[in-house]
């Protein structure tokens, strides 16, 4: 009886056997195959201190994991050492096998009780022999400590040599960096020396004067400022200086006399011009007589009686007003102006003034400083011209737009590389027969070592006030080479920086596997032949087929192996 039982239990246990075997086998054909990994537990970690001063160790653990602990810096092991410059929040995961990992430990915070170093200011940077001076150490909620051992944010004394201050802050029991080092220059300065590049000259000449064996700054009686100088004296007299080392000033130097000659005989000119019609400017030219173009070398033509009124613009058509003009003889020395008088009279079928004299332009760059976005320009009008206007193809602002313009590059130029000026005067009769003048000058961005800059990365900046994204990229060092970047993070907000998790230096013949895993251990992204191309969303796990499948904001952690045996296991951060 029992055998008979038996059997039939037999017989009903091979079938079944039977059922699931072929059960499974079409599943397994219908279905793809189910993770296998049994992800472990997340380590629990332990630390030797949480509270501790700059440079102290901390030992930190992980238990509980039976495969390998990876930490947050990048480091392996069931026990690492850290010894951190700043607060910093430690974790780990336990990792079973490549692709099999824990979700993330409880963070261990690790703070940084250390000060920074209190900044230090001195009321002079030079000082005479047993002056006072003020140092000032600020932003310690501690005690600030001197290098004499005295303490407080305010340090008072006497020098009587040069002097370099350094402080500290203490609080929390931790002692700070000391500050930078500040010097404080005790000197006595000496009494400049003088020289002229010419000791005579004639009216309107520049002379150029020089103070030497001053180590400070060189004042002069006239208010001038400068070891070298360049004056234009208007009569005979002299100059002194004195040198200033901080508050010290020496005494007065020897004196330096110019003599300056006076003008020379006047000019024997017509002093009275009109027009011949049908013209209705005067050429100031025809105001020289034969005897007069033989004496002299040039002629000077001016606004005003000064060698310093503004010049004539277009001397060979001028309107009606009153002209002066210098003749210059071959020493450089200027005649006595004489004013000549230039009446327009009306005339039937005139000729515009604008035709007889018709506006001109030049545009010369003086400076670009590609680095500040900031280009300096200098307008040079001729003929009528006497308005102008300043154009950029590229957006940016001009800051000057008068004769001496000032423009700051816009971010179209910067990315261009280059921006276009158009500088133009209207035209100055309107519908009549004259016509305005314009001239155009493109400036190019410099090569990139001439401004700084390297093929590295660098940090997005912009003129417009609107900041795109930045993020800060760090290269890791490879285990075999230093021949592979890859970024910390990344932000795919669509402001076309840094939009792409984008691995560089790695040689064409080089594939790359990418696995990424959240913090609770699930893979999210894998592609077993990556090419950049990671915007931030998920392609495993639950939703992928949803229409939008981008990850939050947080940490990840990835896995990276090249064709050539290397891996790497890190943190991420993805950041919008």
């Amino acid at each position: 009886m029992n055998k008979q039982v038996l059997n039939k239990f037999n017989g009903y246990f091979r079938w079944v056997i039977a059922l699931l075997l072929v059960t499974h086998h079409v599943l397994a054909i219908s279905q793809p195959v189910a993770d296998t990994c049994q992800h472990p537990e997340p380590p629990v970690i332990t630390g030797s201190a949480k509270f501790i001063c700059r440079n102290e160790p901390v030992i930190l653990t992980a238990t509980g994991c039976a495969g390998t602990v990876v930490w947050s810096n990048g480091e392996a092991g069931f026990s690492i050492q850290v010894k951190p410059q700043q607060t910093t929040n430690y974790t780990a995961i336990c990792r079973a096998r490549p692709g099999c990992i824990s979700c993330f430990a409880d963070v261990w915070k690790v703070t940084v009780n250390t000060p920074d170093a209190p900044p230090v200011a001195s009321s002079a940077n030079v000082v005479c022999p047993g002056s006072s001076v003020t140092l000032t150490a600020t932003n310690c909620a501690g005690t600030v400590r001197w290098a004499d051992q005295t303490t407080g944010p305010v340090w008072i004394g006497k020098l009587v040599e040069t002097a370099t201050f350094q402080a500290t802050c203490e609080q929390n029991n931790c002692l700070s960096n000391p500050s930078r080092p500040v010097s404080v220059q005790v000197a006595t300065p000496t009494v400049p020396v003088l020289s002229a590049s010419n000791r005579e000259i004639c009216r309107g000449q520049v002379v150029q004067l020089s103070a030497s064996g001053c180590v400070g700054t060189v004042r002069w009686t006239d208010g001038g400022k400068g070891a070298l100088r360049t004056v234009t004296p208007e009569q005979t007299g002299s100059y002194r200086a004195v040198c200033e080392l901080g508050s010290c000033r020496s005494d007065s130097s020897e004196p330096v006399s110019i003599r300056v000659r006076t003008m020379g005989t006047q000019l024997t000119l017509k002093t009275s011009l009109s027009n011949g019609c049908p013209f209705q400017t005067v050429d100031l030219s025809k105001a020289l007589t034969e005897t007069t173009l033989v004496e002299y070398t040039s002629y000077h033509f001016r606004t005003g009686p000064a060698l310093t009124s503004p010049t004539v613009q277009s001397p060979g058509a001028v309107g009606s007003g009153t002209y002066f003009i210098f003749g210059r003889t071959a020493d450089g020395c200027y005649t006595t102006p004489v004013a000549v008088t230039v009446n327009i009279s009306n005339c039937p079928n005139a000729i515009p003034a604008c035709l007889s004299n018709p506006p001109t332009l030049a545009l010369r760059v003086d400076s670009l400083d590609w680095t500040k976005g900031v280009v300096r320009m200098t307008a040079l009008p001729g003929g009528s011209t006497q308005v102008i206007n300043w154009q950029s193809d590229g957006g940016g602002l001009f800051t000057n737009t008068g004769l001496i313009a000032r423009y700051l590059l816009s971010e179209t130029d910067l990315q261009r590389g280059k921006a276009q000026f158009t500088l133009s005067a209207p035209d100055p009769d309107g519908d009549g027969p004259c016509r305005g003048a314009s001239v155009q000058q493109t400036v190019m961005a410099p090569p990139l070592e001439l401004i700084g800059l390297t093929k590295k990365s660098k940090e997005p900046t912009s003129l417009t006030g609107k900041e795109p994204t930045q993020f800060t990229l760090h290269s890791l060092e490879s285990e075999q080479e230093r021949s592979l970047f890859i970024p910390e993070g990344f932000s795919p907000n669509g402001d076309g920086i840094n939009d792409r998790f984008v691995i560089t230096l790695l040689p064409a013949s080089i594939t790359i596997q990418l696995e990424v895993f959240n913090r609770w251990g699930h893979l999210v992204y894998q592609n077993t032949n990556y090419q950049n191309d990671w915007d931030g969303t998920a392609n495993q796990g639950i939703g992928v087929a949803a229409t939008k499948n981008e990850l939050p904001d947080g940490t990840y952690y990835y896995q990276i192996r090249l064709s050539d045996g290397r891996e790497y296991v890190r943190f991420l951060t993805l950041a919008r």
